[in-house]
């Protein structure tokens, strides 16, 4: 509905979603802050006014959500790439998460930055990382693509912190 009808988009989430209850509650705030008789002349005139506004405010949202879209498409085309690097070079790396192919096919995902420090180990504290680590994976999992290419394939989750980076302080198979 967005990308195919700009104007519908703009009038129904600009006007209708926005202009016509702010207009009403001006309205209704009027006649009781003044308490005297509207006529239906000035409710029209307000009415007008604020869908006319709403306008505005409909096509700066849809603008917000076209920027959105861009970016969205910009980024599957990346994880895209990733995929083709992954196939041929055996490593892929993308934002904080470094995929790599080990010798027995299991896709490994691990970070690359890290907060964490050896006196900040806990519990806890692991298992809130972790959740982020497997968080973004699932995020980029969504792509087509990378989804399909990893749909059929085991994969382990590694999470490392800065001061250690050959033995994870956490690992799953997913």
């Amino acid at each position: 509905m967005k990308r195919k009808n700009k104007w519908r988009y703009i009038f129904i989430h600009g006007s209708v979603l926005w202009g016509l209850p702010v207009a009403l509650t001006f309205i209704l705030t009027e006649k009781i802050l003044k308490e005297e008789n509207l006529t239906i002349l000035n409710v029209l005139i307000t009415v007008c006014f604020f869908m006319a506004g709403g306008l505005l405010s409909g096509n700066r949202l849809y603008k917000q959500c076209e920027k959105n879209y861009g970016r969205l498409l910009e980024e599957d085309h990346k994880i895209s790439d990733g995929v083709r690097i992954l196939e041929s070079e055996k490593s892929w790396h993308h934002e904080n998460l470094i995929f790599s192919i080990s010798d027995d096919q299991i896709v490994v995902v691990r970070n690359d930055l890290f907060w964490l420090s050896e006196d900040q180990l806990s519990v806890n504290r692991t298992n809130e990382c972790f959740q982020v680590l497997m968080d973004d994976f699932s995020r980029l999992r969504e792509n087509k693509a990378l989804g399909s290419y990893l749909e059929k394939r085991k994969i382990k989750l590694q999470l490392f912190n800065n001061e250690d980076k050959i033995h994870p302080i956490a690992e799953k198979y997913i």
